[in-house]
C-alpha cells in the first residue's frame, strides 16, 4: 500500500470531501490481483515449510486451504459491511478499517483497530530486523543475530525520517525479483537435496499446531489492506472475483513451497528454510536479495504505525493546529499547520523512538517465526477472524427480517469468532513460550 493510501487510517471523522489516495478509483481487476498477490507472498512464506513441519504434512496441507478459504471469505464479509446500505458514510467516499470499526461498533473499538494496526506494523518490522540477522548471521557467524539487528536498525532510524517514500520505488521491483529468487532457490537445491522418506514425516502434530497457524495468519490475514485496495479499484465490484483469483494463486503458491519444503528436509526443517540451503553462490546471492528486500520494506511497513501515531499526536505532542478555514479539497494531512523546526524535530523523535522500541524488540528475539507467530496471536486474528464476522453480524445478520437463514449465519459467525479468539490465546501464549525459552 502506498503512503497516501495508508494516511486515511487516522482520517478525521469531519473529513468527508477528502481528496482520494493518487491511485484511487484507478486500478484495473488485474492490477488488483498482483497487489493482493505481492500482500500474501512475501518473507513470511519462508517460514511455512517450517509451519508444515509443526502441523504435520496432512495437518499442515489441509490447514493452509481452509485458512486461505476462511480469510477469503472474512475479507469478502468485511467489503460487504463497509458498502452495507445500512451505514451511513454522510457523504466520506474514502475510508478506513478503523472508519468502518467506528461506524458499526464505536469509537472504542476504533481504538483498538488502529492498536492492533501498530502492533501489526511494528511486530511486522521487528520481524523483518530478525529475518535479515538471522540471514547475516549464517553469512557472517561471528556477528549475532542481535547485534545484526542493531546495525541494520541505526541506518533505518535515519531514514525513518524521510518524508516521501517515492525515493524507495526503485526497490520495488528488485524486492519482488528477490523473493523469486528466494522461491527458485529452495526449490532447486531442495530437488538437489531430494525427499524424505515418507514415513519418517509427521501426518499430524497437534501440540504445537499453534506455530503453524501463526506462520499461515501471518501471510493470509491481510485484511487491514483490502478496503484501500477494494476502493483504489476502476470498478469496485470487481473486488470480489479479483480477491477470488488472489486466494486461488496464493494458495496454491504457498501449499506447495510449504508443503515440498518440509518434505524436502523433513524434521530438519529450519525456522526459515534458507537455513536448510547450505552455502555456495546460489544462496548467497539469495540471502543478499532479500536482506536488501526487507531492509526497505521495513520503511514502508513501518508507515501504518508511523501515521496513527503522529495523527494522534498532532494537537498534543506536536502542537499542530488546524486552520480555522481549511481549503476545499486539501488532503487531512495538509489541514494542519507545521512550519515550525520544532515540529519537525518533534516528529523525528517520535519516528526514531519507534524504531528504537522496533530494534529493542528484534534484540529479544532470536527467531522470526516467534515475532510472526506473536503479531498473529495478539492483532491479525482480531482484524482477520473476530472483527469482520462481529460487524456483519450487527450490520446484515440482525437486521429485519429475521429469517431462519440469519439465525444459523449468526451460529456460523459466531463460530468463527470463537474459533478465531481461541486460535488468538493459543498463538500467543505458545509464541510468548517461545521466546522465553529462546531469550
Amino acid at each position: 500500500m502506498s503512503k497516501q493510501e495508508y494516511n486515511y487510517i487516522a482520517i478525521n471523522e469531519e473529513v468527508v470531501d477528502a481528496t482520494p489516495p493518487k491511485d484511487a478509483g484507478k486500478q484495473k481487476a488485474w492490477q488488483s490481483v498482483l497487489s493482493m498477490v505481492k500482500a500474501v507472498v512475501g518473507a513470511g512464506s519462508f517460514a511455512l515449510p517450517w509451519g508444515v513441519s509443526q502441523a504435520g504434512l496432512i495437518g499442515g496441507g489441509v490447514g493452509l486451504v481452509l485458512l486461505g478459504l476462511l480469510c477469503y471469505y472474512t475479507i469478502r464479509i468485511l467489503i460487504d459491511t463497509k458498502n452495507s446500505p445500512n451505514i451511513d458514510w454522510k457523504g466520506k467516499k474514502y475510508v478506513t478499517y478503523a472508519d468502518l470499526a467506528e461506524a458499526v461498533l464505536g469509537k472504542v473499538w476504533a481504538a483498538i483497530v488502529l492498536l492492533a494496526i501498530i502492533i501489526t506494523s511494528m511486530g511486522a518490522c521487528a520481524a523483518y530486523l530478525v529475518f535479515n540477522g538471522q540471514m547475516l548471521n549464517t553469512l557472517v557467524p561471528s556477528v549475532s543475530i542481535r547485534l545484526w539487528a542493531i546495525i541494520l536498525g541505526i541506518p533505518l532510524a535515519g531514514l525513518s525520517l524521510i518524508k516521501s517514500l517515492k525515493y524507495l520505488a526503485f526497490t520495488s521491483i528488485i524486492g519482488d525479483c528477490a523473493l523469486v529468487l528466494g522461491f527458485t532457490t529452495v526449490f532447486v537445491i531442495g530437488f538437489q537435496h531430494g525427499f524424505e522418506p515418507i514415513s519418517d514425516l509427521k501426518l499430524m502434530r497437534y501440540y504445537t499446531y499453534p506455530q503453524f497457524f501463526g506462520a499461515a495468519a501471518f501471510l493470509f490475514c491481510v485484511h487491514m489492506l483490502m478496503i484501500p485496495l477494494e476502493q483504489s479499484l476502476e470498478k469496485p465490484q470487481q473486488f470480489n472475483s479479483a480477491l477470488g483469483v488472489n486466494f486461488v494463486i496464493v494458495t496454491v503458491l504457498n501449499f506447495f513451497f510449504a508443503v515440498f519444503g518440509y518434505m524436502f528436509y523433513g524434521a530438519a526443517t529450519q525456522p526459515l528454510i534458507l537455513s536448510n540451503l547450505g552455502t555456495g553462490v546460489l544462496v548467497t546471492v539469495t540471502e543478499i536479495a532479500l536482506v536488501f528486500d526487507l531492509f526497505f520494506t521495513f520503511l514502508i511497513v513501518l508507515v501504518p504505525a508511523k501515521d496513527v501515531i503522529e495523527t494522534t499526536l498532532e494537537s498534543s505532542f506536536l502542537n499542530i493546529e488546524e486552520p480555522a478555514y481549511p481549503k476545499k479539497g486539501m488532503l487531512p494531512w495538509e489541514r494542519f499547520v507545521d512550519n515550525s523546526w520544532t515540529v519537525e524535530i518533534r516528529r523525528a523523535s517520535i519516528r526514531i523512538t519507534m524504531v528504537l522500541l522496533i530494534i529493542a524488540a528484534g534484540c529479544s528475539v532470536n527467531q522470526f517465526t516467534d515475532l510472526t507467530n506473536l503479531v498473529s496471536g495478539i492483532s491479525l486474528t482480531l482484524l482477520a477472524f473476530i472483527l469482520p464476522p462481529l460487524m456483519y453480524i450487527k450490520t446484515t445478520l440482525l437486521q429485519p427480517p429475521i429469517t431462519n437463514y440469519k439465525v444459523i449465519m449468526v451460529c456460523v459467525h459466531t463460530t468463527i469468532m470463537v474459533v478465531g479468539g481461541f486460535a488468538a490465546v493459543v498463538t500467543t501464549w505458545s509464541a510468548v513460550v517461545a521466546i522465553i525459552a529462546d531469550f
